[in-house]
């Protein structure tokens, strides 16, 4: 776990990492969102969308966001 909270400490500390406030709900789910398999990802890119970001991902099967490979 502190390992992990290293790599996290040091991703925020780059300008081109931020957190991000979640105030979303349940309505804000993209229209692509139509099983519970799909809800994480939804969420996660209608919260980079409300705050002007781009979602990165390994998972190609989110529309909008960018995959890194």
């Amino acid at each position: 776990m502190s390992e992990a909270k290293t790599v996290l400490a040091g991703l925020l500390s780059s300008p081109r990492f931020s957190r991000l406030n979640d105030d979303l709900g349940f309505d804000t789910l993209p229209a692509y969102v139509t099983k519970s398999a799909d809800i994480t990802d939804g969420h996660l890119l209608a919260l980079a969308l409300r705050h002007h970001a781009k979602l990165a991902t390994l998972d190609t099967g989110i529309p909008s966001a960018e995959f890194i490979r």
